[in-house]
């Protein structure tokens, strides 16, 4: 669990706005922090969430930008009557440089050629 004087920074900064579902989340979130479980637990209400993961390691490197496309369209389509959106950044958004295969079928982010 987060320390008591982080723990503690937190509810300073937060537990005002809301202290209902700030306390609601604190105790859902515990050590595991799981978007899952704070869906699950209809917290939010009648919130819509967009739970698809970016997985792509079962996609091959030359598919995979194409995959990413088609991954976007749907979830702007899931939420397109949202007026709030929140991105978990562990479920990797955004790619900062397209991918590329290599001789060995490894993949790593292209770099410029010296």
């Amino acid at each position: 669990m987060a320390s008591t004087s982080r723990t503690s920074r937190i509810r300073d900064e937060w537990r005002h706005l809301d202290a209902e579902l700030f306390d609601t989340l604190m105790k859902l979130i515990g050590d595991r922090r799981s978007v899952a479980d704070i869906q699950e637990s209809g917290v939010l209400g009648d919130a819509v969430f967009a739970a698809d993961r970016l997985l792509v390691a079962e996609i091959k490197v030359q598919d995979r930008e194409h995959w990413r496309n088609r991954w976007f369209s749907r979830v702007k389509r899931q939420l397109a009557g949202c007026d709030l959106v929140f991105a978990d950044p562990d479920n990797g958004p955004r790619v900062r440089r397209p991918f590329q295969a290599h001789e060995k079928g490894e993949c790593e982010a292209n770099r410029p050629k010296r």
